[in-house]
């Protein structure tokens, strides 16, 4: 389970790049009552000053949920993340809850230190070293974040742009193999997907943007992928869904773990 959640968690920092009230994932800014309207703007020019603003962004809030469907044999197994909270930039820390496999946490993530408290108990808990560190390594989302950024301006040429009001909504559809977004995959999950153990099948992206400070608003990742065994044989189907709402850019300046959160908890030992 462990290998799953860590791989999840980092999927949806990168891609993006965790109960009872999930929400149903959307189309971002998807307004069915309105007829959406192919715009002139330029979205190199669009992705360029979206990528100029995340990378001087420090903070924001995140809303994202992965949802995770394996086909193998006739059959169909589905799991689900969500993480809501802050999240401060360069380096990655974040307070958020955490819903997985019906089991939420509240978690900090500060100084490379983690404390985590299951929902419904008042005792915390300080993770390991060794599963801290695995927390710490998922990457940085500033720099993965504009890596996506500069893969999607490779395909520049095969973007749609549309106006759908206070946002523009930025779109692209493959259903090719892509060396370019295999490799960023491989790249950003730490051993999860290696060269070899999977091929792309499709892949839709959609990010919305604000017109007047062109603030990430909301995206949507789908991708379709054939697992392989070590012969090179797809042995089932995983489709990865990850929706997420991002808002209040810059607007907190620091995470801090209450110091009576540090005092309590108890040290979770390594496995």
């Amino acid at each position: 389970m462990k290998w799953y959640v860590t791989g999840m968690i980092a999927l949806m920092l990168v891609i993006t790049g965790c109960s009872s009230n999930q929400q149903e994932i959307g189309t971002p800014a998807k307004q069915e009552e309105k007829q959406q309207a192919e715009t002139a703007v330029n979205a190199e020019e669009l992705i360029r000053s979206v990528k100029k603003t995340f990378v001087e962004s420090h903070s924001m809030k995140l809303d994202t949920t992965l949802l995770s469907t394996v086909e193998e044999g006739g059959t169909s197994q589905k799991e689900q993340i969500r993480m809501v909270g802050d999240l401060t930039l360069s380096p990655d820390e974040f307070h958020a809850s955490v819903t997985a496999a019906e089991e939420k946490i509240e978690m900090y993530l500060v100084n490379n230190e983690a404390y985590v408290r299951p929902d419904g108990q008042e005792i915390w808990f300080k993770m390991s070293d060794n599963d801290t560190e695995e927390l710490s390594g998922l990457g940085d989302t500033k720099e993965q974040t504009v890596k996506f950024l500069d893969l999607l301006l490779s395909f520049k040429d095969d973007l749609n742009v549309t106006d759908e009001g206070e946002v523009y909504n930025i779109s692209y559809e493959t259903t090719e193999n892509s060396d370019e977004i295999e490799e960023l995959i491989i790249s950003s999950t730490e051993g999860v997907f290696t060269d070899g153990n999977f091929a792309l099948n499709s892949f839709r992206y959609d990010l919305s943007v604000r017109k007047d400070s062109h603030e990430l608003t909301e995206n949507r990742a789908v991708m379709d992928l054939a697992l392989k065994n070590e012969s090179g044989a797809v042995i089932s189907k995983l489709i990865i869904d990850t929706y997420a709402l991002f808002s209040d850019f810059n607007k907190i300046d620091k995470i801090v773990v209450p110091q009576e959160i540090i005092d309590s908890a108890t040290e979770i030992p390594s496995e």
